[in-house]
């Protein structure tokens, strides 16, 4: 019997409260003015229905007048959003609005008119589409239409100055709240973008020091006169620090008097220092980083804590209130402590990479500037044993210090930089080989199956290394006088096989070459030493995907 399926789990409820409340966020501001617009229409045109306004004989041009405006709300909110957020748009759409409640407000009893309500609608959407300015603007223009209205209201016989004033205090001081958020939200909105383009140089550079940028850059974000982060690492005790005083970059590497962080709350996450301790850092920073510009007359402080640091950021003479820039000093803190971690790990990758680097530069300096170096010390001494030199071998010797000494500087330069390009291992092989017997006094052998086998230029130089080491071996050690190598291409790969007919080391275990072994670890391989006659035999197997197809 076939079970039924199981119904998808069903999408977590929310709550209408929450629902409305993104709905709201999510609107499109321009969305939204052009509804309002629609309710002021609708309900001032039902209002004056149900109670006229005064003067009578003017009601029916009010009625005309905001059937108008009410059929312009409506295709106003027909219109496209992307037309609507058009500038052009905005402000046309901005001077019916201000051009319909003018002749409203002078039609329908002056400055008792109730339509002065709608200069609160007109100066929120100006605050929403222009800020602080296109606030202002607004603002002035409604104010010469109140002037307008009034200066015939006060020469009738029955003064309303009071009205007035307090129209246009109410007028301004509107002006005034709504400049501050909608100049609040822009600069929240900048401060938001220096955020994201925040740097990472996690690596300092030569001319800029680390933390230099991200300092700075959080400088400008916090808009403060300095900004210092004091941390410890926590497998030691001092404390160091880093400073950014607006002009230039201090960096101690031990801080004493670091120690003023750690009595800190951590159940706060800002907190101001006081004037005592306030003057006790701007001295203590005085006398290791320098003179600091100015004595700081407030300095906040966020604490972080990683894996690895614990420490504060440090806001001094900050031109924002602690309430506004407490949350911008946690994601300052948080970030900073995060540049701390991955500047630890940078420097701790580097450190193991430079001694991987150096650990291989000597094993390839042992595997053949060394060993070339041995062999001609050895052929030396045997053309010099007798008294007298062969000019021959002192000439070969001469051209062979001279490759030597090339090597060395190619080995010290460039260091063989990894290569992925492809070439003829034959070609590769058998110029390094022709050599090798000369300087070691024993025929080398060459055979590559198949002749015309392709790899990486990183492989072919890795196995002439590996050729070099291991005849080195067989010659000095064993006192072999052939050296028998061949590759061969099989399907798990490619296959190394070096015999001499040496001694084989003697009677005890097995020598392994710990010096090949590990080259051959590093290119994924892997290596096998056994006795072969009275020699030794060495088998390299190397994965397929490290050749050519």
């Amino acid at each position: 019997m076939l079970s039924s399926p199981v119904p998808p789990p069903a999408p977590p409820s929310v709550p209408p409260a929450v629902s409305a409340r993104h709905a709201l966020f999510d609107a499109d501001p321009e969305q939204l003015i052009a509804i309002g617009r629609l309710l002021i229409a609708t309900c001032a045109l039902t209002a004056i229905y149900v109670d006229p306004t005064q003067p009578l004989n003017l009601a029916g041009i009010a009625y005309w007048l905001l059937a108008a405006y009410l059929a312009l709300s409506i295709a106003l909110l027909l219109v496209p959003l992307k037309i609507r957020a058009r500038h052009l748009w905005q402000v046309l759409s901005t001077a019916c609005d201000i051009a319909t409640v003018g002749i409203l407000v002078h039609i329908t009893g002056e400055l008792e008119s109730p339509f002065f309500i709608s200069f609160t609608f007109l100066l929120v959407s100006a605050a929403i589409r222009w800020s602080w300015t296109g606030t202002l603007a607004v603002a002035a223009v409604l104010q010469l239409i109140l002037i307008v209205v009034a200066a015939s209201d006060l020469t009738d016989g029955e003064s309303e100055l009071n009205i007035m004033i307090m129209r246009s205090a109410f007028c301004w001081a509107s002006v005034l709240l709504l400049g501050y958020f909608a100049n609040y939200r822009s600069r929240s909105a900048t401060r938001l973008r220096e955020l994201a383009a925040w740097p990472h140089d996690i690596v300092p550079e030569q001319d800029r020091p680390w933390l230099t940028s991200s300092l700075a850059h959080a400088n400008r974000v916090l808009e403060s006169g300095a900004i210092i982060v004091i941390w410890r690492d926590l497998d030691q005790d001092a404390h160091c620090a880093a400073i950014w005083d607006g002009a230039q970059y201090h960096f101690v590497p031990v801080f004493a008097d670091g120690r003023i962080i750690t009595g800190l709350s951590r159940q706060r996450p800002v907190h101001e220092l006081g004037a005592a301790e306030r003057a006790a850092l701007h001295a203590g920073l005085s006398r290791v980083a320098g003179p600091i510009a100015e004595a700081w007359r407030a300095v906040f402080v966020s604490r972080f804590d990683t894996i690895r640091f614990t420490g504060a950021v440090l806001v001094a003479n900050p031109h924002s209130r602690e309430t506004d820039m407490s949350l911008l000093m946690r994601i300052v803190a948080s970030r900073i402590a995060m540049e701390l971690e991955q500047y630890a790990l940078v420097q701790e990758f580097a450190s193991a990479a430079s001694l991987r680097e150096r650990v291989r530069l000597a094993r390839d300096l042992h595997d053949s500037v060394l060993q070339d170096l041995t062999a001609a010390v050895i052929q030396l001494d045997a053309a010099t044993r007798d008294g007298a030199a062969d000019l021959g071998v002192l000439a070969r010797l001469r051209n062979q210090l001279q490759a030597i000494q090339a090597r060395i500087r190619r080995l010290v330069s460039d260091n063989r930089e990894r290569s992925t390009r492809r070439q003829l291992l034959a070609d590769q092989l058998q110029m390094f080989v022709a050599p090798l017997g000369e300087q070691w006094g024993c025929d080398v052998t060459l055979r590559v199956e198949p002749p015309t086998l392709v790899v990486d230029e990183t492989i072919a130089a890795e196995m002439c290394l590996a050729l070099s080491e291991a005849t080195a071996n067989a010659a000095r050690h064993g006192g072999a006088r052939h050296v028998a190598v061949l590759f061969e291409r099989e399907r798990e790969g490619l296959v190394v096989s070096i015999a001499d007919d040496g001694s084989g080391g003697g009677t005890g275990p097995v020598p392994y070459p710990a010096s090949i072994g590990r080259r051959v670890e590093e290119l994924g391989g892997s290596l096998a030493v056994a006795r072969r006659g009275t020699g030794l035999a060495l088998t390299i197997t190397l994965p397929l995907v490290r050749l050519a197809a």
